[in-house]
């Protein structure tokens, strides 16, 4: 799929090393895909994981809706659906830098946290 092509490949130049974990694909699974993120810069202990939410209306042809950020692995979609976050409309890609920028910002914060500490 595109979108997740073009996600890669920003993740990958902007400093995240990707690990994929796809989801069951039954019809009471709420997300088709976990990334975990794991920051090749600093901090490098720094994680995050994108969390790719099903969507759960019939005869749509993407497997998902929306991509949400957390901190730790998510166990249900409210811990899955942290900010930022990323809608799945037909200018998706247009929003895509920002979402990425907003995954550099938390990796960023937690850098200057660590430098405080």
């Amino acid at each position: 799929m595109r979108l997740q092509d073009d996600l890669l490949k920003y993740l990958e130049q902007t400093g995240w090393k990707v690990t994929r974990e796809k989801g069951e694909h039954n019809f009471r699974a709420w997300y088709h895909e976990i990334w975990i993120l794991e920051s090749r810069w600093s901090p490098h202990s720094f994680t995050l994981f994108l969390t790719f939410l099903t969507d759960p209306q019939p005869g749509n042809p993407n497997p998902f809706w929306a991509i949400g950020t957390s901190s730790s692995l998510p166990v249900n979609i409210r811990e899955a659906v942290g900010e930022p976050s990323l809608i799945i409309t037909p200018l998706w890609m247009y929003e895509l830098p920002h979402f990425v920028a907003g995954l550099t910002g938390l990796r960023e914060l937690a850098a200057a946290r660590d430098m405080d500490e």
